[in-house]
């Protein structure tokens, strides 16, 4: 398997690649946010890491998606900064960004079960 990623670019991984799994998927959803909202956006969310910007040590980065060119684009949301939160995605070998984008949360909530039933 190849995945393309952003990051200072675009780059093909084909190893310690790793995929979203859960026995719970009812927990996960989609939230629309903007660059300038993010912060607020998550107050009282739990937005879901997906790695750690390990180049300039800049802080964690969530899962975003966005319909781009009418493909859905996954990609990185650089939560790391406080303002202009972007999603980052690879589209046709070069790193694009958006400012209006959906987020990947989940939700620890207790009453998680009572939704169920």
């Amino acid at each position: 398997m190849e995945v393309k990623v952003p990051g200072y670019g675009v780059s093909t991984i084909n190893r310690l690649i790793k995929l979203l799994c859960t026995h719970e998927i009812a927990r996960f959803s989609w939230m629309r946010t903007n660059a300038e909202n993010f912060h607020a956006d998550m107050i009282n969310k739990h937005p879901v890491v997906g790695g750690y910007d390990h180049v300039e040590n800049k802080g964690v980065m969530n899962i975003g998606r966005v319909m781009y060119q009418g493909i859905l684009k996954i990609g990185n949301v650089a939560a790391y900064y406080s303002e202009n939160v972007r999603l980052y995605f690879p589209h046709n070998d070069q790193e694009k960004n958006t400012r209006v984008y959906e987020v990947l949360i989940y939700d620890k909530s207790p009453l998680y079960l009572s939704k169920l039933v």
